[in-house]
């Protein structure tokens, strides 16, 4: 019963792991937020009923992503209503440009949390009120007393930090 809970456990983690990006993935793929979500449930199924075959400490990321593709490509062939086959080639240009798109934002959103950790706690702080509390710039301005140009001030000067230290640490890793 272990060996089963650890291999449910395991396999888990491993999903979890790539779900957002398999999701973002099938999204670029096919351009509709429902069939997204439906591609995605019959990707998880497959990894469930598969799993069995995958070889642990290999890139469960690609295996999942080949799956992942091979949905979408037959999704989109079936749903072609143009007499114009989608041929293989264009699927996996099609995929090839998804995958660095998502590898491209992985890296800039990787980037940016470690840029916010630079920021004062100050800034973080009006960042967290503005964006994650999605506080509307006239609230922030009562909630903090500033006024609302000062405000908008403060919020261009983050973003331009944010910017550039983005900028360098993506720089940074292409040069490392």
């Amino acid at each position: 019963m272990t060996d089963k809970i650890d291999k449910n456990k395991y396999f888990f983690e491993l999903y979890n792991a790539h779900q957002l990006k398999l999701h973002a993935f099938l999204l670029m793929m096919v351009h509709n937020e429902v069939d997204a979500d439906d591609l995605l449930q019959e990707t998880s199924a497959i990894l469930w009923e598969k799993f069995e075959q995958f070889e642990p400490g290999t890139n469960f990321k690609a295996w999942a992503f080949a799956i992942a593709k091979n949905r979408a490509c037959l999704f989109l062939r079936k749903k072609q209503q143009s007499h114009l086959l989608l041929s293989d080639e264009m699927c996996l240009e099609i995929v090839s440009v998804a995958e660095q798109v998502l590898d491209q934002q992985s890296d800039r959103i990787r980037a940016l949390k470690e840029c916010v950790q630079r920021l004062s706690i100050k800034d973080r702080e009006l960042l967290k009120m503005r964006y994650r509390d999605n506080k509307v710039p006239r609230k922030l301005s009562k909630i903090t007393g500033r006024s609302l140009s000062g405000l908008y001030k403060s919020l261009t000067r983050i973003h331009s930090l944010l910017r550039s230290c983005i900028g360098r640490t993506l720089h940074r890793w292409e040069v490392s």
